[in-house]
């Protein structure tokens, strides 16, 4: 099955950018969060018991997915040794249990670049 997972930092944002972007991907169910930083991704942690192998999880961007660079590398890490296939449209990035090492340096490389980014205009503020 294939799932797309959206999640908004605060309740007055939409959603609807994220879920039309998703529609595009064919997925059969889409998941949403509409949380702050400090918040849990409840409906994520239960998307991600209930994958099976075979399951697909798309997002639309890595910083749509987990809360820090620990957080998403864990998620992924999660999802290769169940077998879900994770794919981020905006970085263009797939990873399953048989991608190769390029790709998680590829990924890792994604994740410092955000966090990077996110430091970068908060100390320009």
């Amino acid at each position: 099955m294939r799932y797309g997972y959206v999640r908004v930092s605060s309740k007055d944002q939409n959603l609807s950018r994220q879920y039309n972007e998703l529609k595009k991907h064919k997925v059969d169910v889409v998941i949403s969060d509409k949380s702050s930083g400090k918040q849990i991704n409840n409906n994520l942690n239960e998307l991600l018991k209930n994958l099976v192998a075979g399951d697909e999880l798309i997002v639309i961007s890595l910083d749509r997915l987990g809360r820090s660079l620990q957080n998403n590398i864990n998620i992924i890490e999660e999802l290769k040794e169940k077998e879900v296939k994770f794919i981020s449209v905006k970085e263009n990035l797939i990873i399953d249990k048989t991608n190769n090492s390029m790709n998680d340096f590829i990924f890792k490389i994604f994740l410092k670049n955000g966090k990077l980014t996110s430091h970068i205009s908060m100390l320009l503020v």
